[in-house]
């Protein structure tokens, strides 16, 4: 349906990106009633679309940063207020120095960002080989670490709210954060809790509530793996078994298994290559 637009306003806002949007919400907080924003199709349809979901959180300067910590708190008070998931989520990074200035930057970034109550962490090179032992650290002097790296989100609060009174979440991702945006771990002494309505059992280390079973039940599907590599050898029981070749992460310092490659910037080698 088409919208009248009034002859005469305060304030026009060209494009209903996320800059515009920003705009007219900010003027709308301050009290600025006459406001126009134009758009030609769907808001944050243009560019907007295109950089969604790059939240950076550290900056050059103590303004940027500042800027970006306020839009990352707004952006999880919004969803509060409005009681509407905006599908947030903080990945976390680690950036790495391999040259004095790169250190002096990163660290001058981080306690720019402690400033600002952004949590961050500076990490020696022997820090980040013990947590990324991937990483070839010879050339590293060091890095800081933003953390994140939960499960995504795969349930929200929205699609809760839709579910039948008396149903029930077991999330078995808990572990890394959950992959339902309601969660938070619970124990096996306390193991559910209830949010609009709906069950939720988040126990983190769920197989720690029969400890020989699972064990058993773990060595029962890994053994005849172990077996394989060990009577025909790595190269002639991966080259044998597509799946298991599927699982191979690392070899002779190649990474091949993509993930990994892309979450810590190695390239990727296909496992079909060097076995």
């Amino acid at each position: 349906m088409d919208k009248k637009i009034p002859n005469k306003t305060k304030v026009v806002v060209i494009g209903g990106g996320v800059v515009g949007c920003s705009v007219a919400y900010h003027l709308a907080k301050f009290g600025w009633k006459d406001t126009i924003l134009l758009e030609r199709d769907q808001l944050t349809s243009g560019t907007t679309w295109h950089a969604a979901g790059l939240v950076s959180q550290l900056g050059p300067s103590a303004a940027i940063t500042k800027i970006r910590k306020y839009s990352l708190d707004l952006y999880k008070d919004l969803e509060k207020k409005v009681d509407h998931s905006a599908g947030l989520r903080l990945n976390g990074a680690l950036s790495i120095a391999q040259n004095k200035e790169r250190w002096q930057e990163l660290l001058r970034q981080a306690t720019t960002a402690q400033l600002y109550d952004v949590d961050v962490r500076v990490l020696d090179k022997d820090q980040i080989k013990k947590d990324y032992p991937i990483i070839n650290t010879d050339e590293i002097l060091g890095g800081i670490f933003m953390p994140g790296a939960e499960a995504p989100k795969l349930v929200t609060k929205d699609m809760i709210k839709l579910m039948k009174r008396g149903s029930v979440i077991v999330d078995v991702a808990i572990d890394q954060g959950g992959c339902v945006e309601t969660s938070k771990p619970t124990t096996h002494g306390d193991p559910t809790y209830i949010v609009d309505d709906v069950v939720h059992y988040c126990v983190a280390n769920m197989p720690g509530g029969v400890p020989r079973t699972s064990t058993l039940a773990l060595n029962n599907a890994t053994l005849p793996f172990l077996v394989k590599l060990a009577n025909k050898g790595y190269q002639k029981a991966l080259g044998e078994d597509k799946n298991f070749l599927a699982g191979l992460n690392v070899h002779k310092g190649d990474v091949t298994y993509k993930a990994v490659a892309d979450v810590f910037g190695h390239e990727y080698v296909d496992p079909n290559s060097v076995v």
